[in-house]
């Protein structure tokens, strides 16, 4: 597919022309052979498609159709702030190519629109088997995949996204079930959160690992030093791992601190809401059962 989407008009379809020229003065010919590619008008919107998932089930499902419930869309604002920013900057001062720019925001939109898709869902996917919740959490993410796979092909750069947002599903889905494992005596907050960021960085690295150790024992690296190679590949595995913890506290805030997305979080996780302090009620019931008692214990005497 064409990674210059925004360039062809909105209403042109079917079968384009695709010509290279240039102005090479008496060096040869002016224009190249031409290339036929179909092309259809949907792939003018296909960025926005995976959006309109996360429309839907704020209107499909009635649970979302709160004030509170728009929260989660805060970080992601956020966040796409920031990536747009340094986007901008790596496009002006180190020239980032068009196709790495998209491929960038591919990755970034799948991975925020699945984490928020999963928690819009949360009380629908939990309150289940542990097993079940994260198999239908993994489901969510690879539905939004495969949407997001419309606008980018399956060529090489669908492989390479496809190739960081599995590592990065793995990385979060199993980090969030361990974090909960280790909390499930004493849940706290900040327990959490710790332990996550703990998961995050060490499996990010591991996993980056096994992928660079495998292709080594495979194809080899062409004489290239493994140990350089990996001392690198895990630099690259750190900065990545520091910036999902850093996506992700925005994200354990809301869940963790407001009561409407705490729940959530509890469906999801498996936790016991709190047991309300007793009443009380059995002690008057105890006082009262003590003079009937009483009384019976002097009619006896009488």
């Amino acid at each position: 597919m064409c990674s210059y989407s925004w360039r062809v008009p909105f209403h042109a379809m079917g079968e384009l022309k695709i010509v290279i020229s240039g102005d090479i003065g008496d060096l040869g010919p002016t224009e190249g052979k031409a290339v036929s590619y179909h092309w259809n008008p949907m792939y003018n919107v296909a960025g926005v498609l995976p959006w309109l998932l996360v429309a839907g089930v704020f209107v499909l499902f009635k649970e979302n159709r709160r004030g509170h419930a728009w929260l989660i869309l805060l970080p992601v604002l956020v966040f796409k702030g920031i990536l747009v920013g340094i986007n901008a900057i790596l496009a002006a001062v180190a020239g980032m190519p068009a196709e790495v720019s998209i491929m960038f925001h591919t990755l970034a939109d799948c991975l925020l629109i699945g984490f928020v898709m999963n928690w819009l869902l949360g009380e629908r996917i939990g309150n289940r088997n542990r097993f079940v919740t994260w198999l239908l959490g993994v489901i969510v993410f690879a539905v939004v995949w495969g949407v997001s796979l419309f606008g980018i092909g399956t060529g090489q750069e669908a492989m390479v996204i496809s190739i960081f947002i599995g590592v990065t599903v793995a990385v979060l889905m199993i980090s969030f079930v361990l974090a909960g494992y280790l909390c499930r005596k004493k849940f706290g907050p900040v327990k959490f959160c710790l332990w996550t960021a703990l998961w995050v960085f060490v499996l990010t690295n591991l996993l980056f690992f096994v992928i660079i150790a495998i292709q080594y024992a495979s194809v080899g690296m062409g004489g290239i030093d493994f140990a350089m190679v990996l001392l690198q590949v895990l630099m690259v595995s750190g900065i990545y791992a520091g910036i999902l913890i850093v996506a992700l506290l925005p994200f354990e805030i809301i869940l963790l601190a407001n009561t409407f997305w705490r729940k959530r979080f509890e469906a999801v996780f498996g936790l016991k809401a709190p047991v309300p302090p007793a009443s009380e009620e059995p002690e008057v019931q105890t006082d009262v059962d003590g003079e009937l008692n009483h009384e019976a214990h002097e009619e006896h005497e009488d």
